[in-house]
């Protein structure tokens, strides 16, 4: 083992004396907003209780988390395995795309077998999504914003207004008619598209993945995500730390520190977790670090629904000393269409006759492609994705009181969620 370096000790004392203004010793904030005192905290052991969600979905539809999920965990490992780096992706975004496009092409069927949704027709996902834009962005689900559109070119195939209806009324989807300038004439960057995706994503990311040219339209589905700590981590105990990457090189990074008192904290699977609240606890960031001798490959081939739920239940709370890297990334998949399920892509086939709803010529889909970025500081994290749908005319149990150390110093696995359901909206991996 490498011999540590003395200034990150120095960092992590600092932030302990500091922790006091980071994270109210000793209390919790339960369900009802009320203070815990300290006695509560040190009695709990292996028995956190999230918080009732904030979704209102009825019971039926929430059955449908837990396989929406699954397929969150399914495609985000199918894009980390042809990537070469880090990726950020937001598997939700690409079902509300889809949702929409699959209004236009038949195939709720095969939408709804690919996401577990209970049901056959395109009624039932557009209920389940209409319900989760209401709940995710309304009331008090502050620091979330989704987004939807359909831009189409003035040369391009006219949609039957029935189709643009049902995206207004059940995903509040814009629909924008534009003229496609060359790029030579309109750059990327000063695009419609473009403008739209800076709007909905708060500047995060600068363009749509995606040029709309002459004769084209797309579907697309923008959400951003702003979320504060519920415990701030101190700027002044950030500082410079080495970073272990897979091949066992070392690079420096900004670690944030601080100690927190009850901390979301689980152990198993072969890794570590903790989950930390942000938006007065309607959130959750989540990290999963590989134990010494595992890797991400590892982590990620066991995480699918069931072992997110087993991380769920299996929290604790415990004073954790921890460290984290203050990063920004931004990742971009343009191939995500062939990277579904096979018996969904088959729905967009050429030879396919349930193509369209009584379109007297055939269009297909184009590609789907996605942009993400993540940002965490010390102040909180903040992540934002567009899904761009291209549509074309084509043939085609541990000590309680013990302080545990948490330094997220070599590759992980992190999420942010809803707190009460579990939802997952971002899924990632940093390395370095």
């Amino acid at each position: 083992m490498r011999n540590v370096k003395l200034l990150p000790f120095i960092i992590t004392v600092l932030s302990v004396t500091f922790f006091l203004f980071s994270c109210d010793k000793g209390r919790l904030v339960s369900d009802g907003g009320e203070e815990q005192p300290e006695a509560e905290v040190n009695n709990i052991e292996n028995s956190v209780t999230l918080p009732e969600t904030r979704l209102s979905l009825t019971e039926e539809q929430m059955r449908n988390i837990s396989p929406g999920n699954e397929f969150s965990f399914r495609l985000f490992k199918t894009v980390h395995d042809k990537a070469e780096s880090g990726i950020v992706l937001s598997p939700l975004s690409v079902e509300f795309a889809l949702g929409m496009v699959c209004n236009y092409v038949d195939c709720g069927e095969e939408l709804c077998q690919m996401l577990g949704l209970e049901g056959k027709d395109i009624g039932v996902v557009n209920n389940y999504f209409q319900t989760l834009i209401g709940d995710l962005t309304g009331g008090d689900a502050a620091g979330l914003r989704l987004a939807n559109a359909v831009m189409k070119d003035i040369r391009g195939f006219p949609f039957k207004e029935d189709f643009i209806g049902t995206l207004k009324d059940y995903y509040n989807a814009e629909y924008q008619t534009i003229e496609a300038l060359p790029l030579a004439d309109l750059p990327v960057g000063e695009r419609p598209e473009d403008l739209w995706v800076k709007e909905k994503t708060d500047g995060m990311i600068d363009s749509a993945p995606w040029p709309i040219l002459p004769a084209e339209a797309s579907i697309f589905n923008a959400i951003c995500f702003n979320g504060e700590w519920v415990h701030k981590f101190l700027e002044d105990a950030t500082g410079d730390y080495e970073f272990i990457k897979d091949d066992k090189t070392f690079i420096p990074v900004k670690m944030m520190w601080q100690t927190c008192d009850s901390t979301y904290f689980y152990k198993g699977q072969g890794f570590t977790s903790i989950s930390l609240p942000m938006s007065d606890g309607a959130y959750l960031l989540s990290i999963l670090l590989p134990d010494e001798g595992k890797d991400l490959k590892t982590v990620l081939s066991g995480l699918n629904s069931e072992s997110w739920e087993g991380l769920r239940s299996g929290m604790s709370y415990k004073k954790v000393t921890m460290g984290i890297p203050r990063f920004r990334a931004v990742y971009s998949e343009e191939e995500l269409f062939n990277l579904l399920d096979e018996d969904f892509r088959k729905a967009f086939s050429e030879e396919n006759s349930r193509m369209l709803k009584g379109d007297p010529e055939t269009y297909v889909i184009n590609g789907i492609a996605q942009k993400a970025a993540i940002e965490i500081d010390e102040n909180g994290a903040k992540a934002a994705a567009v899904t761009q749908v291209i549509i074309v005319g084509s043939p085609l149990h541990d000590d309680p009181d013990k302080i545990e150390v948490f330094v997220a110093n070599h590759p992980f696995v992190y999420t942010i969620s809803e707190t009460g359901s579990g939802l997952v909206l971002f899924l990632g991996t940093y390395e370095g």
